[in-house]
């Protein structure tokens, strides 16, 4: 007859990952940091070369000069259409009077500066005008005297597309409502009939919810705040999507997409090893 012994177990393995520390994501820029390549050329000024600018500046010797009276006269650079687009902006300036812009296309522009310092900021280029592609530096305060350089503008979000009612903020990317796209990323080294881990924070949300999508597989829609890790077995090559549900106002960042092995339901938890139920060993084997 079969005898139990608590020296004798028949034990199975769930046969994940032990360390997901280990394991490689396979996603690109998870947490939305990565940027493109610099768009500004001379952003430090050391001549006036690439620039355009009106009377009453000076460009060279590692600044952009302005000590007049107009308003609205500036220095422009073409970079491109990244209309619709979220980018980076890094400069430093000194301010000895009135105030400086620097705006990308016909909408998004700095607020006003009106004191020295080093600056970043996030804007979202609006378009529809003949400035689309320029980057402009100006003042709206009359007798502004002051100096800008080290201008850099790159373009948040690499590896993903960003899609109507997405934007990159602050290692996030936001959905605003407006559309159903999703904003994915393409991962060549998925592959059919492995399995794999999910994950990925919901970082804010006040309208709708959240559900990723790889290998053709749906997950669970999300509508609260949180850290959230599901499993799945591709069926396909397809991409790793995050889909704004219900007009889903939010933003998420962190995602993680890991090959595993199967998991049990037969384990309570990630590595646990447990007595196979129903299963006494026999003595004498």
């Amino acid at each position: 007859m079969p005898i139990f012994s608590p020296d004798i177990f028949c034990f199975k393995i769930q046969l994940e990952n032990v360390d997901d520390a280990l394991a490689t994501n396979l996603v690109q820029n998870p947490d939305f940091t990565d940027t493109g390549a610099e768009l500004v050329t001379n952003g430090g000024f050391v001549n006036g070369s690439d620039w355009t600018a009106g009377a009453g500046w000076t460009l060279g010797g590692g600044v952009a000069s302005w000590d007049a009276p107009n308003t609205y006269a500036w220095i422009s650079q073409t970079i491109g259409n990244y209309v619709g687009k979220s980018l980076s902006l890094t400069f430093d300036a000194v301010i000895n009077s009135g105030d400086l812009r620097v705006v990308v296309a016909n909408g998004g522009a700095t607020p006003s500066i009106t004191t020295s310092g080093s600056y970043e900021f996030i804007l979202y280029p609006t378009g529809g005008g003949a400035y689309d592609s320029l980057v402009r530096v100006y003042q709206t305060v009359a007798d502004s005297d002051f100096t800008i350089t080290n201008i850099s503008i790159k373009e948040l979000g690499g590896d993903w597309v960003v899609n109507t009612g997405w934007s990159i903020g602050d290692s996030v990317a936001i959905s605003d409502g407006s559309s159903s796209l999703s904003i994915y990323q393409a991962i060549t080294s998925a592959v059919e009939g492995k399995h794999y881990k999910v994950t990925y924070e919901v970082v804010s949300i006040s309208q709708g919810g959240f559900e990723f999508e790889f290998g053709d597989i749906r997950g669970v829609e999300r509508t609260t705040a949180g850290v959230f890790t599901e499993y799945v077995t591709a069926i396909s090559t397809d991409k790793i999507r995050i889909y704004p549900k219900d007009s889903a106002i939010g933003s998420i960042s962190n995602i993680s997409v890991v090959e595993t092995s199967t998991v049990s339901d037969e384990f309570d938890s990630i590595g646990d090893i447990q007595p196979v139920k129903g299963t006494p060993c026999v003595s004498g084997m």
